[in-house]
């Protein structure tokens, strides 16, 4: 059995047989670097020049980028699936696991830059959902152009 890992910012995608696993990916030593560097420099520098320094981090944005971002890409992935699952547009998310670990169909990912869902993803939709400039990346797309990975994608339409 042929098993791939791929590592990204908020999760961690195993592919295995006919299924992908997106397990969340807690960033905690990133977490703790930059709060690190964030208390240092607040104490050798002021609050503001700490900010911009940290990359305008505060403690709440750290632990919301580092920790609650890979809940988020889960939870919107399954909520997306679960308000319009007839929709062709996405790979289907059959199971989430208390949003840790989602698991979706497997896809052949698309190989050409010319393809052309890549074009017109300003205009896909599911529903009132129109996806953002984020979804136009070649590898978040597969051949029969539905969308792989759609964790960032708002849920307000």
């Amino acid at each position: 059995m042929d098993i791939k890992i791929r590592i990204g910012k908020t999760r961690i995608v195993v592919i295995c047989g006919s299924f992908a696993y997106k397990i969340v990916r807690f960033r905690l030593y990133d977490l703790l670097c930059k709060w690190v560097k964030l208390e240092y420099e607040k104490r050798k520098y002021d609050n503001k020049t700490a900010y911009v320094n940290v990359k305008r981090h505060t403690r709440k944005q750290l632990i919301t980028d580092m920790l609650i971002a890979c809940f988020r890409a889960n939870y919107t992935e399954h909520e997306h699936w679960r308000r319009c699952p007839n929709a062709d547009k996405f790979v289907p998310t059959l199971f989430t696991f208390f949003y840790l670990i989602n698991i979706q169909e497997r896809d052949e990912v698309a190989r050409d830059y010319s393809n052309k869902f890549i074009s017109s993803a300003h205009n896909r939709k599911c529903g009132d959902y129109l996806l953002g400039d984020d979804s136009l990346h070649i590898d978040n797309f597969t051949v029969a152009g539905r969308l792989l990975d759609y964790g960032g994608v708002p849920l307000e339409p």
